[in-house]
């Protein structure tokens, strides 16, 4: 069983695991040790087997770990640690053997004597192993009890900004160093050892500092009154964020019985650019929440004026496009899927299948009617009122007075999505069973010009108030509805699933194409590729053209089109 477990392994965590080792060496003065197979012995004898239950790797896996990840280099028989492992583990947590008790500034406490030795106690590696395993799966569960301070132990932040609910946000500007003083201090009425402190992951970009070394084997004793100080060290090579979770170990007493308890806390930096600051929020997010709307039932709704070239069709429509409006049980099975009921439905079961040819079209349409039930659900968030606003209102345009100017903050970052050719329904504050209906014209930066009946324009007065709702345009989705249709309609699974042939077929012969555009023969990608095109050569599936912007993706295909229309009885679709 232990093997199948050790199988599972990544090479990632098996280099953990050597990292670890090395640590445990450190705190053993055995460090120096270079000799493979006594490496190795105490890999097995000591390491392995400190902690009863844990299953480690064996070591000759956790060697080629290390290796392919360059912590190591091997020599024969010799095994040397690389430098940035050495630089890592520079006593961070390693306290000499036969230290002595050290003085501490102000008297305000002093190093509890060695109740047992190293080789006694847990050592660091093992201990926080151990600790984290134990932490990590209770903060799950009792994260309230952990992150409060506790038998007068109280933990906080020396920088300007202080800890929220057992975390502190830190925000590094200019700069990929910083620095965060704790202070543990004893606000009780009896004294307290410090017994141990870790991060619960081993975090590159955090180094943990203190002027006595911490440890088990070196408990600091904290009278009442006094305080200690831990340096945190960051070091950030990019832009991002660095989290760290920080635990503290304490005992009322050093007697074998005496029970520890920890404290808990969260450390995140979010390391900014010169960029990132001038992007940075200016208020704390808020979710939007859907304000409370009753619609009005049998509302007469007066159309407006849509905008140039969208109430005008010069086309004939040859495939007629249907309204594809939402089931009724559609909202029944919204809520069926939030619940883990074991009942079976054939909908859900359809949702859960993998797509196939088979199930194609309804299960499209399905999760398009789910799609735009969602959408319905996000734009009414920006109804009025709402939370923010009671009422909107609505001025004349100055360039064209058949137009009214709506204000809508965050438009032009789809805060709403409004786009031309969208609808608005306005009703003024007070008036009943009537809704005028208002055409997007244009989107403006916060604003949106929209384009109403006369009736409405005629008894307008700048500062009238309104209430306003927002709607999904269902020209899309139906677009995407028929679609599905006619996929199988026309019996496109070959080209939505296209499989590879049985047999090797000869590579197809590619066409000598006199291009149109002179400049692409220079271009090797772009005129192989629409060879390609023109020859078909990835029939059934259709062949893919991409690239980053600037690459010629379009200018191959308007090449395509143009090579492709020069046969009349060829069509090509563009969108």
């Amino acid at each position: 069983m232990a093997n199948n477990n050790h199988r599972k392994l990544s090479a990632g965590q098996r280099c953990q695991i050597g990292l670890d080792f090395y640590e445990f060496l450190k705190e053993t003065d055995r460090a120096s040790i270079i000799n493979r197979l006594q490496l190795r012995d105490i890999y097995n004898d000591d390491f392995r087997r400190r902690t009863p239950g844990t299953k480690d790797p064996n070591f000759g896996s956790v060697l080629y770990a290390l290796k392919t990840h360059g912590k190591i280099t091997r020599r024969r028989d010799n095994i040397y640690f690389n430098a940035s492992v050495r630089d890592l583990y520079v006593d961070q947590w390693h306290t000499p053997r036969n230290c002595q008790p050290q003085a501490v500034q102000n008297g305000a406490s002093s190093p509890a004597p060695a109740h047992t030795s190293p080789d006694e106690a847990d050592t660091g590696v093992r201990a926080r192993r151990k600790l984290a395993s134990l932490l990590m799966t209770k903060l799950k569960t009792e994260r309230a009890q952990f992150i409060s301070d506790k038998h007068g132990i109280s933990i906080t932040s020396n920088s300007d900004q202080h800890f929220q609910n057992g975390t502190l946000k830190l925000c590094v500007e200019g700069t990929y160093e910083y620095t965060v003083s704790l202070n543990v201090k004893n606000t009780g009425t009896a004294p307290v050892y410090f017994t141990y402190y870790t991060p619960l992951q081993w975090l590159k970009y955090l180094n943990l500092q203190d002027e006595h070394k911490v440890t088990k084997a070196n408990p600091l004793t904290l009278n009442p009154g006094d305080s200690y100080e831990i340096k945190v060290y960051f070091c950030c090579h990019w832009v991002g964020f660095y989290p760290a979770t920080l635990a503290f170990e304490f005992k009322p007493d050093l007697g074998p019985s005496s029970t520890s308890f920890h404290i808990v806390r969260f450390i995140e930096a979010q390391c900014m650019g010169s960029l990132g600051v001038e992007l940075a929020p200016v208020a704390p997010y808020k979710p939007r929440s859907l304000p409370v709307w009753t619609p009005e039932v049998n509302c007469k709704i007066v159309d407006g004026q849509p905008p140039e070239g969208l109430s005008v069709m010069h086309l004939q429509n040859v495939v007629p496009l249907r309204d594809y409006r939402i089931p009724p049980d559609t909202n029944q099975l919204i809520s069926l899927l939030k619940q883990p009921s074991p009942c079976r439905d054939r909908r859900r079961a359809l949702l859960e299948s993998p797509l196939s040819w088979e199930n194609y079209t309804e299960k499209m349409q399905l999760l398009l009617y789910l799609e735009e039930l969602q959408m319905e659900v996000d734009i009414k968030k920006y109804n009025i009122p709402n939370n923010d606003k009671e009422y909107a209102t609505m001025v004349r345009d100055p360039v064209n007075k058949k137009l009214l100017v709506l204000e809508v903050p965050g438009v032009s970052e789809n805060r709403p999505s409004v786009l031309r050719g969208d609808k608005l329904l306005v009703c003024p504050i007070g008036e009943k069973g009537v809704k005028y209906c208002g055409y997007v014209h244009s989107v403006q930066l916060d604003s949106v010009k929209l384009g109403f009946s006369s009736k409405l324009l005629d008894s307008f007065i700048d500062g009238m108030k309104f209430s306003v709702e927002f709607t999904v345009n269902r020209l899309t989705l139906r677009l995407q509805h028929r679609a599905a249709e006619l996929a199988a309609t026309k019996r496109l699974g070959k080209v939505l699933f296209p499989a590879a042939p049985a047999y090797v077929s000869q590579q197809i012969e590619l066409p000598n194409l006199r291009l149109f555009d002179s400049k692409l023969d220079g271009n090797k990608e772009q005129s192989q590729a629409v060879q390609h095109i023109v020859a078909g050569s990835s029939k059934p599936a259709p062949y893919l053209v991409f690239g980053p912007p600037g690459t010629g993706t379009a200018s191959a295909s308007i090449l395509f089109f143009f090579l492709e229309l020069c046969c009349l009885s060829n069509l090509v679709l563009t969108c």
